[in-house]
């Protein structure tokens, strides 16, 4: 941060899963993909949805450092699920300068019973929209353009409603998720 003069940091990550066993690492970079960039804060939160590696590091609030000016009144939505992805995107947009270093010098457990990967119920499925709401509508407000986070936003709702189908249809979130479905169908 201080060498490129930077208001944030981040890095990239592991996996982790602790098994009776060992430990598995899974690791999403090589050591030819290891480098340091330094971007303009609009460029790292389009890189969320088009980076040829690991996009999702830009839309997690973990492994990041900021400074204290970046975090001054800065508040997570509360009582909701995702909120990093509704809400990671502002904060860096709020620096002027991120140094990304792209080596794994983070740890993300893995583990069975996740409430946002593992228990899918009405409370997630509405979260997840709303998440990604807000997201669009903050990008379109900043002028960022928004085709990839778009498509990433179908693509998991996609995926939940299919985790969902023996008892989605029952709750309400899933219900908005499916309208959400056949809105995008309008724009094929």
């Amino acid at each position: 941060m201080v060498e490129n003069e930077a208001d944030m940091s981040m890095v990239n990550y592991r996996l982790f899963e602790p098994t009776e066993r060992e430990v598995k690492f899974v690791n999403y970079i090589t050591a030819d993909d290891v480098e340091t960039m330094v971007l303009d804060p609009r460029k790292a939160v389009s890189l969320e949805s088009s980076w040829h590696l690991n996009g999702s590091v830009f839309m997690k609030i973990w492994g990041k450092l900021f400074k204290k000016e970046c975090l001054e009144g800065f508040t997570f939505p509360e009582g909701m699920m995702y909120e990093d992805e509704a809400a990671t995107h502002r904060m860096i947009l709020r620096s002027h300068k991120v140094a990304f270093v792209n080596d794994p010098h983070y740890s993300y457990r893995l583990r069975s019973g996740s409430v946002s990967r593992d228990i899918i119920d009405d409370k997630n499925l509405q979260d997840l929209v709303r998440a990604y709401k807000m997201k669009i509508a903050d990008f379109t407000t900043a002028g960022i353009p928004t085709k990839n986070v778009r498509g990433r936003y179908l693509a998991a709702i996609k995926e939940k409603l299919e985790q969902t189908r023996d008892q989605g249809p029952q709750f309400p979130g899933y219900r908005e998720c499916q309208e959400v479905l056949r809105l995008a169908e309008l724009n094929q």
